[in-house]
């Protein structure tokens, strides 16, 4: 018997997580190269023909990332009884999704892995959107406290040197762009990192301030979970407006 380990399968999901907030599907991605290559071409063509010929108006470096979202998010879909089936999975103006009628969901992806959050709509059919990102826990990285985290955040961050600064910076920025998907399609504009405050609990949930330049922070209910697996910290937010 050989001793080699047996080639990696890509685009194809390797979890399947129900969560409060929908049904999460992670989809592993290749590094460049020949295998990855080979397996993207195979996982393309597998992909309807519109997702096909958007993928061809992308750079190379992005349609493993882009197809690998399609994909967990069509299995997510399916998942909670909202088939995608060949109807394809495009992008609206302001690069979201666009989703099957009665369905939520959202994307994201970093380096080798691809997660999609999905759910009913007419399960609850009130005005509610959902958000999802994942970010690697890296040691070494830039220190992007300043531009992530708002004055009365960066006052409670663990100090440099201090292994956890790692990761609640981590946790900020992917509950902060989490949000602002969900939070996208009511306002349809840039949020800044500056318009929204986190708070992580050891319990995967997290608190969530609002503070929006037009004074409508009010109308938004915020909801964020998260939760690690690997390297990576994945969290998930879903906003009603009322």
């Amino acid at each position: 018997m050989s001793s080699k380990e047996p080639p990696a399968v890509f685009f194809q999901p390797t979890f399947r997580l129900d969560l409060p907030h929908g049904r999460c599907v992670g989809v592993a991605l290749p590094e460049s190269g020949v295998e990855g290559d080979l397996q993207l071409s195979a996982a393309l063509a597998a992909l309807p023909e519109a997702e096909r010929r958007h993928l061809e108006t992308l750079p190379e470096a992005r349609r493993a990332s882009w197809a690998g979202g399609r994909i967990a998010l069509r299995a997510a879909l399916k998942d909670v009884g909202v088939g995608a089936g060949a109807v394809p999975i495009l992008s609206t103006p302001r690069g979201a999704p666009v989703l099957p009628a009665g369905a939520r969901g959202s994307i994201s992806h970093k380096e080798s892995l691809a997660v999609a959050l999905a759910a009913r709509g007419e399960v609850d059919p009130g005005a509610w959107r959902l958000g999802i990102d994942i970010e690697r826990v890296v040691p070494g990285k830039l220190d992007i406290s300043k531009r992530v985290l708002r004055p009365d955040e960066l006052a409670f961050l663990p100090p440099p040197g201090d292994p956890r600064r790692i990761e609640e910076l981590a946790f900020a920025f992917s509950a902060k762009e989490a949000i602002f998907k969900a939070l996208d399609p009511f306002v349809a504009r840039y949020v800044s990192f500056q318009e929204v405050a986190v708070d992580r609990r050891s319990d995967g949930t997290a608190f969530a301030t609002l503070d929006l330049r037009d004074g409508s922070s009010a109308a938004f209910e915020v909801d964020v979970l998260w939760f690690r697996r690997d390297d990576f910290i994945i969290t998930t937010a879903r906003v009603s407006y009322s």
